[in-house]
């Protein structure tokens, strides 16, 4: 067995990334720059930049995403993507703010607040742990399905030419933001 996998199960490394050594992990800060990698594991903050991950990535901790290409996506923490596609189901479980991405699988939100702009979505999921009422910000974004509020009321701020196709459930929508 890997020496650094028996670090990592015994939670000694504050992060450890399985990527045949074409990312860089320093002080618990995972980075993955232009490289084709098979899958991805981060505890801690990471950023990717022109990756490619050809099967799953999760990240527990913060992940920061630019000009990527994901299949399937997974983030125990905050998510903040930016020009990216995501080709399989997505799972955020805090705040996700994305930017030109499209989302080619469902997208599920678990957040109090989160925000899409331009962006292009198959359909939404969101639910918050929290009585308040969960708020999804669309500027510019253009979703296929549904939006769902599974289980607190939520409210779909439409703004900046936004559109949703499918329908909102169990949730409002205001056309201002």
């Amino acid at each position: 067995m890997n020496f650094k996998y028996i670090l990592f199960a015994l939670g000694l490394v504050p992060s450890v990334i399985f990527a045949n050594n074409d990312c860089v992990t320093r002080y618990g800060i995972a980075q993955c720059g232009d490289v084709v990698i098979e899958k991805f594991y981060s505890n801690g903050m990471a950023t990717l930049q022109g990756t490619a991950v050809k099967n799953h990535t999760e990240v527990n901790g913060t992940l920061e995403a630019s000009d990527v290409k994901l299949n399937t996506l997974k983030v125990n923490g905050t998510a903040k993507l930016r020009n990216a596609e995501i080709a399989g189901r997505a799972e955020i479980n805090g705040i996700l703010d994305a930017s030109k991405v499209r989302f080619n699988g469902p997208v599920y939100i678990n957040a109090n607040i989160s925000q899409l702009n331009s962006c292009m979505v198959q359909e939404i999921y969101m639910g918050n742990e929290t009585s308040a009422k969960p708020k999804l910000f669309l500027r510019g974004t253009i979703t296929s399905g549904n939006v769902s509020f599974t289980k607190n009321k939520g409210i779909v701020y439409v703004c900046e030419g936004a559109k949703i196709l499918g329908q909102v459930n169990n949730g409002s929508v205001l056309e201002h933001c």
